[in-house]
């Protein structure tokens, strides 16, 4: 008997195993459409009434809309009157605009030198150039607003509100720094009017 079990021992595991990972057996029915979301403690987390229905399903509205951040309003339409969750969330999809913002214009400084009368490798290396140095410049950005967040005057008392208004300042200076160095605005202006 002990023989048996040595010899069938890995196989009969093996198995097993493929069995479990195979999922469901035959007659349990695992469609997602049926299954209905399923809620822990939903006495204990109420739902805030922040969600809107599209299309038979609820998906989560924002109490704002959102605003590229500007000088007479740096934090976008993030108000500090709002609610804390609404605030906090307010903030972490601002940052995340500026980020995109950010990108944009690394595009157009690209497409810019595409524009140029140059070798595609220059243009290509150049390229590569601007993706890298944003690349570096963001983990920069994120180590700064990390850890040196607070120490700014006038920071806000917790880490991730003021690493999110770190972050938006931080984007929103170095997309100006950028647009001014490769002249973005003026260039796009002078296309504009070219007929």
């Amino acid at each position: 008997m002990r023989n048996s079990m040595k010899r069938f021992g890995p196989g009969l595991f093996a198995l097993l195993c493929l069995a479990f990972l195979q999922g469901p057996s035959v007659g349990q029915d695992a469609s997602p459409e049926r299954a209905a979301p399923r809620k822990i403690a939903p006495d204990r987390f109420p739902d805030y009434g922040i969600r809107s229905t599209q299309g038979g399903q609820s998906t989560l509205a924002p109490p704002f809309i959102l605003e590229i951040p500007t000088d007479e309003r740096p934090l976008g339409a993030c108000e500090r009157n709002m609610a804390r969750p609404d605030w906090l969330r307010c903030l972490r999809e601002t940052a995340s605009l500026t980020d995109d913002l950010l990108s944009k214009v690394a595009s157009q400084i690209k497409k810019t030198f595409e524009r140029r009368e140059m070798t595609s490798v220059l243009t290509s290396a150049w390229s590569r150039a601007i993706d890298e140095s944003l690349l570096r410049w963001r983990s920069l950005r994120d180590y700064e607003c990390q850890y040196l967040a607070l120490a700014e005057p006038g920071a806000a008392p917790e880490l991730f509100e003021a690493r999110q208004v770190c972050q938006i300042r931080r984007n929103r200076e170095r997309a100006a720094e950028l647009k001014l160095r490769y002249q973005i605005d003026e260039l796009s202006k002078l296309q504009n009017a070219a007929p």
